[in-house]
């Protein structure tokens, strides 16, 4: 059975960070779930609501003092106009740069076959993620975080080769982005799965 339609209501209120879609917006940066709930409620509506909707992140996003990178990724994964697809990556583009999560990242590859890993810091946890590809093939892993200490166990946990680069979070995020955009212009709209980096594109708080 298909599970129930959601759909994006959002109200203005005076001061930012109190609408029910401001809270959505929020909860998307912590939770898998909630992250693609938002990703394919908003796949579903035309054209026009959905320029609407990323509007309305990114404004919210900045009266708020919070950064719209996690949800505006999850956009981008979904949309499949071109035109506004590019304006979402535009805005990724433009979202202030200091104060992203801590932690490690490891590329490796080309753009035609290659991968990115992430363990990101969470409290005494380390996030673990990876996406590789082939072509224009994604696959994406999520291993069980692993300890702060035991950053060499989380590489083995998300197979990252021996002949992977170490890179700063960052960069490795900014590889990832990068290889995402390619992906989302050779072959459409990305995989739901990939609401998993949802926290690694938001900054640390």
């Amino acid at each position: 059975m298909a599970p129930p339609r959601l759909e994006l209501v959002w109200t203005r209120y005076e001061d930012a960070g109190q609408s029910p879609f401001d809270a959505l917006l929020a909860l998307a940066d912590r939770d898998a779930e909630a992250a693609e709930g938002l990703a394919l409620a908003y796949a579903a509506l035309e054209r026009d609501e959905r320029d609407a909707l990323v509007a309305s992140v990114v404004r919210d996003a900045e009266v708020a003092g919070r950064s719209p990178a996690g949800p505006l990724a999850l956009l981008l994964a979904v949309e499949k106009d071109e035109e506004l697809a590019e304006r979402i990556a535009r805005a990724l583009a433009d979202v202030d740069r200091p104060g992203r999560a801590r932690g490690t990242g490891w590329t490796w590859g080309s753009v035609e076959r290659g991968g990115v890993a992430l363990a990101r810091e969470t409290g005494p946890a380390l996030a673990l993620v990876a996406v590789r590809w082939s072509g224009g093939q994604l696959e994406v892993l999520q291993p069980a975080p692993v300890g702060r200490d035991q950053l060499e166990e989380g590489r083995l946990r998300l197979g990252v080769p021996e002949s992977a680069e170490t890179r700063s979070l960052d960069a490795a995020v900014d590889r990832l982005a990068e290889q995402l955009w390619r992906a989302r212009l050779a072959n459409g709209p990305l995989p739901t799965g990939l609401s998993a980096l949802t926290a690694f594109f938001a900054p640390y708080r």
